[in-house]
């Protein structure tokens, strides 16, 4: 399974807000073990989808105002809500709000929805780890893989595709 969960990234402002989506196929090989025959997206699912966008948002707000390059980790969520069941296929639209960006972290509020009703809200906090240098045992190389593989992925949510 491929756990990159946001689909497209429609639109970023750094330092404010960033919306995107994620499509829902029923044909996910999680499914089968998640309510068979009656497919439910699990909410830790949606909760990652909401935290990989915010962090996303946070990434590039740092970026923007500081120049530097982090790579935000959740640390904590709070406030967590889920109001009802998400059933694939459908679209789950995301949204992030940045709550406080400092130098060694963030808070967003992030959301989701589907056809225009909420399925879960969240107030999340992100550690920030520098990748600039190696100050955290990383290592050098694995530094360098963390950039490529967030700098490659940035490109596939925010191309335009069919469709979009």
């Amino acid at each position: 399974m491929r756990f990159v969960l946001v689909d497209k990234v429609t639109s970023i402002e750094p330092g404010k807000r960033a919306v995107g989506h994620r499509h829902l196929s029923p044909d996910a090989e999680y499914y089968r073990d998640h309510m068979p025959s009656y497919p439910v997206e699990p909410g830790v699912l949606i909760l990652e989808s909401m935290a990989q966008l915010g962090g996303r948002l946070v990434q590039q707000s740092v970026k923007q105002s500081t120049g530097r390059d982090v790579l935000p980790m959740l640390a904590m969520v709070n406030q967590a809500e889920f109001r009802r069941p998400v059933r694939p296929p459908c679209r789950l639209d995301l949204s992030a709000d940045v709550l406080s960006i400092r130098a060694t972290g963030a808070r967003v509020s992030a959301a989701a929805q589907v056809d225009g009703q909420p399925v879960a809200a969240a107030t999340l906090t992100y550690v920030l780890v520098g990748l600039d240098h190696d100050t955290v045992g990383i290592g050098t190389e694995n530094l360098a893989v963390i950039r490529e593989w967030g700098q490659r992925t940035w490109n596939e949510m925010t191309a335009q595709g069919p469709g979009e």
